[in-house]
């Protein structure tokens, strides 16, 4: 789960595991309602949309790769993230249990 602040508001996105090879990320806009009030918001929007399959586009590449080699005991993570231990420790909890893990 990550919240970006935008200036009209936030960004929520939440990335769901659906198998041992698979996630869906689920982006979720929050905005005051005079925002969703306006005539044009169909011409707001349609930036924001584009910007944000930009950034996954950017992204997906790094975030398959990283996704494949949790499950490898040999995986370390790096020294510029504190809570890559406690994401790997949950990733590789679910994929033992999906019986894809490193003891199943």
């Amino acid at each position: 789960f990550t919240i970006f602040g935008r200036v009209f508001g936030t960004v929520h996105v939440v990335v769901w595991p659906l198998s041992a090879s698979e996630s869906r990320a689920d982006v979720y806009c929050m905005a005051p309602d005079v925002y969703f009030e306006a005539d044009d918001i169909s011409e707001r929007i349609q930036p924001l949309e584009e910007m944000m399959s930009v950034i996954i586009e950017e992204d997906r590449p790094m975030i398959e790769s990283l996704q494949r080699n949790m499950r490898k005991s040999a995986f370390r993570p790096g020294r510029m993230s504190s809570g890559e231990m406690l994401v790997h420790h949950y990733i590789s909890c679910y994929l033992d249990r999906m019986g894809a893990g490193l003891s199943g």
